[in-house]
């Protein structure tokens, strides 16, 4: 996202440096041309982290629709997590550690960290 706002600020200054070099004007189109690129910049910005936070968003009501009402639930919501983060990189056996972990834990009402559970 600060790319996009780099870009804006840096297009703007060449826009405005140019122009000034072309009409032999003090620097009043760099400084207006680098105003409207910073504008611009943060206007691609703002529009890039609500597309990203409505993803996320998206996402996460998929999730919460798959949330399970029962312990044994959380490994086949794991496993599906799994399969829909395998793009991302995320690792089998963490993920089924950790469903087994917090099945065993709500099992017993105890968050404990035990090795033995790997």
């Amino acid at each position: 996202m600060v790319i996009e706002m780099v870009a804006g600020v840096l297009i703007g200054f060449g826009i405005g440096y140019g122009l000034d070099s072309l009409f032999g004007t003090i620097p009043i189109f760099l400084v207006l041309f680098t105003m409207l690129g910073f504008v611009a910049g943060v206007r691609v910005m703002m529009r890039t982290a609500k597309e990203f936070q409505a993803e996320q968003m998206a996402r996460a009501r998929r999730m919460w629709a798959k949330a399970p009402t029962t312990t044994r639930g959380l490994e086949d919501v794991a496993t599906e997590t799994h399969t829909a983060d395998a793009a991302e990189g995320s690792s089998l056996v963490f993920t089924r550690w950790i469903s087994s972990w917090s099945s065993r834990c709500l099992a017993t009402d105890r968050w404990a960290f035990s090795p033995s559970l790997m």
